[in-house]
């Protein structure tokens, strides 16, 4: 719901739970410049506040309102980069106290009251979280199965804003000033795009009474984009060396739907049928079948329109793995998929979209990603919508698939 100019605010009642979550949202697209600034911002202001000099100030706190939790983050959704701050708190109803306006003065507090000095951030507090990014950025590499496909999207994306890291690049956290990170905070405080989204047991007076009290104003805020349609001339192939027994084969493809369509509940059933679980052509096929690889997946990225595959293979098996891969995908266009196939992938992306009601963390997640591409969907429409989707359509979304990029990493034996 738009609050202001840039300004939006959802509720998810549930009385399902104990707690009430809150989030605030800041996000703002990709660039090269501001990326690795931007990174540092929240991680400098959960360091202390004016009234809440230290982290163990603002633990301390948190812990007299019965062990609320506080934490931020930094995300990365299709081309957009997400700050995040969010709590977790009793409810009200089981308190004798009230505990939410509390948590909301700190949230505040930590967003809009950071501790500084000389006219800028805690000068040891910018550098020990320079540090900390710089060793998140290089601690990629230590999982290789997510790192080989974020490199083969990299690699997919090279002259697009995709292919940042949403916590930026080494180069970029040196370059960064004091002068330039606190110029990146108000830029996020006065510019960026915010969302606030709350999941619990809350009135929609309550609710308002919060989001007012935040008091952003209006901004011009960056049209947040989604899917940029490019169709690949011709296919990528890059292998890289690293220090490894077991090669990673990831493979990236554009399909350029659009989420919130026809096609997008369609591209859901399409990849869930391709590698979305143990009944998966790529499950069944590449691994279980010819033993071709350890593990074999799919997944989908709806805010860039792009799918990936991962495995995890034998050197010696790369051109038979990769020919079985593609295998799978020359049969969905030929329409070969079971019943089994279809009635077992619908029944696994209705269960696992449902869970997510369990768990307040990923709720409001799955809440925050509809705002931001301006859906009011909820969890059980959009499964009613899955299970409207036939074999017929997965057939004619699967025209939409096309191989950009094909990345190995491969032992340095391979040389």
């Amino acid at each position: 719901m738009k609050i202001k100019d840039g300004v939006r605010a959802k509720l998810i009642k549930s009385g399902k739970y104990k707690t009430n979550m809150l989030g605030v949202f800041f996000s703002t697209p990709l660039t090269k410049d501001d990326v690795s600034k931007n990174a540092l911002v929240p991680a400098i202001l959960r360091r202390g506040t004016k009234n809440y000099p230290t982290m163990r100030d603002i633990s301390i706190e948190l812990e007299k309102m019965y062990g609320a939790k506080f934490d931020c983050s930094v995300s990365k959704k299709g081309e957009n980069q997400i700050l995040k701050f969010y709590a977790e708190f009793v409810n009200d109803k089981y308190l004798e106290e009230s505990v939410t306006d509390k948590i909301v003065d700190m949230m505040k507090d930590i967003i809009f009251n950071p501790l500084l000095e000389n006219d800028g951030f805690k000068v040891d507090y910018l550098a020990q979280e320079k540090v900390k990014l710089k060793n998140i950025i290089e601690s990629r590499k230590n999982d290789k199965v997510q790192y080989a496909l974020e490199r083969c999207y990299e690699l997919m994306a090279e002259n697009e804003p995709y292919s940042l890291c949403e916590y930026g690049d080494i180069a970029g956290l040196d370059r960064a000033t004091n002068k330039d990170v606190f110029e990146a905070y108000k830029n996020m405080i006065n510019n960026f795009a915010v969302d606030i989204v709350m999941i619990g047991d809350v009135s929609d007076d309550e609710f308002n009474k919060i989001v007012d009290s935040f008091g952003f104003a209006p901004r011009n805020a960056a049209k947040i984009t989604t899917v940029t349609r490019i169709i690949p001339e011709k296919v990528k192939n890059v292998a890289e060396e690293f220090d490894i027994n077991q090669g990673k084969l990831s493979l990236a493809f554009r399909t350029n739907i659009e989420p919130n369509t026809k096609e997008y509940y369609e591209m859901m059933v399409y990849n869930g049928i391709l590698g979305g679980g143990v009944q998966s052509k790529l499950f069944q096929n590449v691994r279980e079948k010819n033993s071709l690889a350890y593990y074999a997946f799919s997944r989908l990225d709806k805010y860039k329109g792009v799918m990936g595959i991962s495995s995890g293979i034998e050197f010696k098996n790369y051109q038979k793995a990769y020919d079985t891969i593609l295998e799978q995908i020359k049969d969905m266009e030929d329409g070969k998929i079971t019943d089994y196939e279809y009635e077992t992938t619908l029944k696994t992306l209705k269960n696992s979209l449902s869970s997510m009601k369990d768990e307040q963390g990923a709720l409001l997640e799955f809440y925050y990603g509809q705002e931001l591409i301006s859906s009011e969907e909820t969890i059980d429409e959009l499964i009613d919508k899955l299970t409207k989707v036939t074999i017929k359509d997965v057939v004619e979304v699967s025209k939409n698939v096309k191989l950009d990029t094909v990345y190995f990493m491969k032992g340095k034996e391979e040389a």
